[in-house]
């Protein structure tokens, strides 16, 4: 699956070009490969973020995915991408705090019966390499953000999804734990040849992309 950007230009703020640019630029994302936006708050990387998940459309330029313009998506379009090929974790998370951390990883999936045994062992099996086991039956308000970061890691990955869209995912995260949900995120997307583009203010040491663009 391959998202175009063609001359993307918000309406909301200025760009401004660089070695690497985005906006006003032509971009190709392909699927199964890391891309990495590095900038400071302020330069755009929820905007990108929120642009791929249909929720602004204040912008000039055309996206598109697999060759068709999100201005042309439909209300099925948009419920076929986010259901199936695009999973997200962004800044303020959208976790429901009166949950508990299991439901809200639950309730973002559509399965059946008979697939709730699996989910519930993907589940445990992650949050247990994520050091937050002990936490799935806590309401998720009474979780610090760093575990609410890793909740809603895990919610992204227990999702279908061809792209996956992390905006600043480690920001309350210390050095071993964002590498370690890294190498889970990483291995997780291999598997479903699926590309990744993760945002972040500075250049994560442990993330080794296929393409950096600075904002």
């Amino acid at each position: 699956m391959e998202i175009q950007f063609n001359q993307i230009k918000p309406r909301s703020f200025q760009v401004k070009k660089s070695d690497a640019p985005v906006w006003e630029s032509d971009v190709f994302l392909n699927s199964g490969k890391t891309y990495q936006i590095i900038a400071s708050s302020g330069s755009g990387k929820t905007t990108f973020i929120s642009m791929l998940a249909g929720l602004r459309g204040d912008y000039e330029g055309n996206i598109l995915i697999n060759g068709i313009s999100l201005s042309a998506f439909k209300p099925r379009d948009w419920s076929e991408w986010r259901g199936n090929s695009a999973s997200f974790v962004f800044q303020d998370l959208r976790l429901f705090p009166e949950l508990s951390a299991k439901e809200n990883i639950v309730l973002s999936n559509v399965l059946s019966t008979e697939k709730i045994g699996d989910l519930t062992d993907q589940i445990e099996l992650m949050a247990e390499q994520l050091g937050i086991r002990h936490k799935l039956n806590t309401v998720v308000k009474f979780l610090s953000f760093g575990q609410m970061q890793r909740v809603a890691i895990i919610r992204a990955l227990c999702r279908p999804y061809e792209w996956l869209f992390l905006d600043e995912p480690f920001s309350h995260l210390d050095h071993q734990n964002a590498t370690n949900a890294w190498n889970i995120i990483v291995e997780d997307a291999k598997k479903k040849n699926a590309g990744i583009v993760i945002t972040s203010l500075d250049p994560y040491p442990f993330i080794q992309p296929d393409q950096i663009f600075v904002l």
